[in-house]
């Protein structure tokens, strides 16, 4: 009988410490790596509010406290994403270039797969390449890409 409680108070302990541990994680998705066709220009008040033009772009990956539009001027959605700033105080989108498939950077490292960065966000010394080989950009982030 003194087993089964010790054993109910070590499951009872180790399911608290679980439900305590997952309420510590950040659960906040990834952005998806997609353009959203509709979204033709942004205003950020860091800017101005001057209006300007966006590549590829979507709500989730859209700087946060900017705002996005549509052709006619239609209210999309607010950025959400946080960006970086490299050493060189420039600051980067996180969204991906669709062109860019891989990258050989310094040391002929090629990356594995299909790659989600733009010619800003890549790592300086590093060469963007499309799925044919033609060269995009070399990155122009001193910090890591994302």
């Amino acid at each position: 009988m003194a087993f089964n409680k010790v054993a109910l108070l070590i499951l009872f302990a180790i399911f608290a410490g679980t439900i305590l541990l997952l309420s510590q994680v950040d659960a906040e998705p990834a952005c998806p790596r997609n353009c959203n066709p509709i979204i033709q220009y942004g205003r950020c008040p860091k800017s101005g509010n001057k209006k300007f033009k966006v590549g590829c772009t979507n709500c989730c990956s859209g700087t946060e406290g900017c705002n996005y539009f549509s052709a006619n001027g239609t209210f999309i959605c607010e950025g959400q994403t946080k960006k970086t700033i490299d050493e060189t105080n420039k600051v980067c989108p996180f969204n991906c270039n669709p062109r860019i498939a891989y990258s050989i950077c310094p040391g002929n490292k090629r990356s594995k797969g299909r790659i989600c960065t733009n010619c800003c966000a890549g790592k300086k010394g590093c060469n963007y390449f499309s799925t044919d080989g033609t060269f995009v950009c070399e990155g122009e982030s001193k910090v890591k890409s994302s």
